[in-house]
């Protein structure tokens, strides 16, 4: 019997955690409810890293996502005091952005593994594809911010930059929707007949 009822749980957090975040991002842009978006954004911080706390007692990829969101939550934090443009600041940022990857790599990761267990081989393939449309993103990401440094061929990296962000909006939708699928498999009870 393979039952993850701490990671079902704690996905599910990670998803509402997902909601949260998009619905604070967007009250954050619209004037006179802005600090109600900034507080909402703050809690879904909090749950995400909750989500993640408890899916940790049921497997040790998610031990790693955890040790990880907690090592970007530092990150963040020495970026909101530092000035931005400095060199400090641009390897703070870059380590902000691997430690992010990092968790997103043990949740995918460790979720697909998990689901595989109970054959749920549709729902794993989800998770892979998000972590792959991911690390493309940041590889296109980073030679195109490079290529925006050399005069003249600066001019070619717009357009490419524009399209990743829009697939980064694809990716971030495809992980919510894993998530969810996830949480929801991992819930339901399952046995093997020997």
């Amino acid at each position: 019997m393979f039952q993850y009822p701490n990671a079902a749980s704690g996905l599910k957090k990670i998803f509402t955690s997902q909601i949260l975040a998009i619905a604070g991002a967007v009250m954050m842009i619209l004037p006179l409810i802005n600090i109600i978006g900034l507080i909402i954004a703050l809690a879904a911080v909090v749950l995400d890293f909750i989500g993640v706390l408890e899916a940790s007692k049921d497997d040790d990829g998610y031990r790693k996502a955890l040790s990880y969101t907690i090592a970007q939550f530092i990150a963040s934090l020495i970026l909101f005091f530092l000035p931005e443009g400095n060199v400090v600041y641009l390897l703070v940022d870059l380590a902000d952005s691997v430690f992010g990857l990092m968790v997103l790599y043990h949740i995918c990761h460790t979720t697909s593994r998990l689901l595989r267990l109970r054959h749920a081989n549709d729902i794993a393939a989800q998770g892979d594809r998000v972590w792959d449309i991911n690390i493309k993103c940041l590889i296109i990401t980073a030679v195109c911010t490079f290529i925006c440094i050399i005069p003249f061929i600066n001019i070619i990296a717009i357009p490419a930059l524009l399209v990743t962000a829009i697939v980064n909006i694809y990716a971030c939708i495809l992980y919510i929707i894993f998530i969810y699928n996830s949480y929801r498999r991992l819930e339901t009870p399952f046995f093997i007949d020997y």
